[in-house]
C-alpha cells in the first residue's frame, strides 16, 4: 500500500445491481494499492462500502423493459444532466463504465468530447445482437475489459484495445457451510439425489416457470427417485412460491450457490444463474418460455445457436436447453432423468470443468484493476 504524489480520481458508472457488485471488488483492489485515490459516480451500496461517493443509487436506475425505461425518461435525463455536470466540475481522470451500454454509451460521448479517458467493464453484448455498436466503441472506448474469451477475438478484430479479465463470478461463488450442514438445516435426505429448481428472479419468469418445474419433479419425488428444492428471492411477493410449499418442496432464500453447489441437478431459467450453476460444478437443464411474439422478435434480432452461456462459450451444447413449447413438464422430467445416468452426468460435469477453468484462469477484480492502475499511473 503507498500513497501517490498525484491521487487520481475515477467516475465510476454501474446502472445494475449486478454489475456495481462486480466492480466494488475492482475498486477493492485498486484502493488496496491506491488508497489516496477518489472514486464516485453511480452505483450500489457494495461500491460505496469500497469508498466510492455515489451521486445515484442503482436503484433508481435498474429498469426492466422499452415501457419502464419511458416511464422514467425524465429521472434518466435529469441524471445524466448531473453526471455530464460532474465530469466538468470535477474532471476525473478516467471514466469506468460498467455493462448498461444503452446509457453508458452516450455518456461515454460526453466524456470523449472533454478528452477523458474511458475504461468500459462488462461488454455490451455486441455477439448476440447490437453489433451496430461496435463503430461507436471503436470511437469511443479507450479499453474494452471483457469478461467471456470470444469476446476478446471480436474486438481484436475490429482494432478495439481490449484484455480478458476473467469472469468475475469465478471469485464469487462462496459456501459458507458444508453440504451435510445445509442438508440437515433444510431438513433434507443426503441419501436421495437432490434437484434444485432456479425459475428465475423477475415475477413473469417464476410465474411462467416454477408450476412448470414443480410439476415436472412431482412424479419423480411421490416415486423417491429425487427431493426437490427452490431458490427463492426476496424483492418479489412470498406469495409467487405458494405452489411450491403446497407440494411440499422448500424455498431457500439467500443461499443460492449452496441451493446450486449441494444438488445432483437443477432446472435453471435462461440467465446469468445458468453461468453460476456450471461453475458451481452442478449440470443443469436450461428453460427459457416467454410470450410468442417477444419469442419471435428475439429470434429475428439475436442470432446464435444456444441461449445460455454454457453452451454459448463453450461453443457446443454442454447442457440442454429447453426453449418454448419445449420448456414443458415432460421434457423437463426426461431431463432430469437423463442427468441421473451417471455417465452423461460424468461427462457433462468434465465439460463445465473445463468452462471453469476457462473463466477463472485470470482473477477478474485483479485483472480489471491493474489494468486501470496501469494506465493512470504511466500518464503521471
Amino acid at each position: 500500500m503507498s500513497a501517490n504524489p498525484d491521487p487520481k480520481t475515477i467516475m465510476v458508472l454501474a446502472g445494475e445491481p449486478s454489475g456495481e457488485k462486480h466492480v466494488s471488488f475492482v475498486i477493492r483492489e485498486i484502493r488496496k494499492l491506491h488508497p489516496d485515490w477518489q472514486f464516485y459516480g453511480m452505483g450500489g451500496d457494495l461500491m460505496q462500502q469500497e469508498g466510492c461517493e455515489l451521486l445515484f443509487h442503482v436503484n433508481q436506475t435498474s429498469f426492466m423493459g422499452f415501457a419502464e425505461v419511458v416511464k422514467h425518461l425524465p429521472v434518466i435525463l435529469d441524471m445524466k444532466k448531473t453526471l455530464i455536470g460532474t465530469l466538468d466540475s470535477r474532471k476525473p481522470d478516467l471514466v469506468l463504465l460498467v455493462d448498461y451500454p444503452g446509457f453508458n454509451l452516450r455518456f461515454a460521448e460526453e466524456a470523449q468530447k472533454r478528452g477523458i479517458p474511458v475504461f468500459y467493464f462488462i461488454s455490451p453484448q455486441i455477439w448476440a445482437w447490437g453489433k451496430g455498436r461496435l463503430k461507436d466503441i471503436q470511437r469511443l472506448i479507450t479499453k474494452m475489459l471483457v469478461i467471456l474469451p470470444f469476446e476478446k477475438k471480436l474486438y481484436d478484430a475490429a482494432g478495439v484495445d481490449c484484455e480478458f479479465t476473467g469472469h468475475p463470478l469465478t471469485e464469487q461463488i462462496a459456501l459458507p457451510i458444508t453440504k451435510s450442514e445445509f442438508f440437515q438445516a433444510h431438513h433434507l435426505n443426503e441419501s436421495v439425489p437432490l434437484v434444485s429448481l432456479l425459475p428465475g428472479s423477475r415475477v413473469q419468469e417464476i410465474k411462467s416457470l416454477l408450476p412448470l418445474m414443480i410439476e415436472a419433479v412431482d412424479l419423480l419425488r411421490r416415486e423417491g427417485k429425487i427431493q426437490a428444492v427452490v431458490a427463492g428471492v426476496r424483492f418479489v411477493d412470498s406469495g409467487l412460491y405458494d405452489l411450491a410449499v403446497k407440494a411440499g418442496i422448500p424455498v431457500i432464500f439467500d443461499e443460492t450457490h449452496s441451493v446450486m453447489s449441494f444438488a445432483q441437478q437443477a432446472v435453471v431459467a435462461s440467465g446469468t444463474a445458468t453461468l453460476e450453476t456450471a461453475l458451481c460444478g452442478t449440470p443443469l437443464t436450461v428453460v427459457y418460455k416467454t410470450s410468442w411474439p417477444t419469442y419471435f422478435i428475439g429470434r429475428y434480432l439475436v442470432n446464435l445457436k444456444w441461449i445460455s452461456l454454457v453452451n454459448i462459450i463453450s461453443d457446443e451444447e454442454v447442457v440442454p436447453e429447453l426453449i418454448q413449447h419445449e420448456a414443458n413438464p415432460l421434457s423437463v422430467r426426461k431431463s432430469i432423468l437423463r442427468f441421473m445416468d451417471p455417465a452423461i452426468r460424468s461427462q457433462t460435469m468434465d465439460k463445465i470443468s473445463r468452462l471453469r477453468s476457462l473463466l477463472s484462469e485470470k482473477s477478474a477484480s485483479k485483472s480489471a484493476a491493474n489494468s486501470v492502475i496501469s494506465f493512470l499511473t504511466s500518464k503521471s
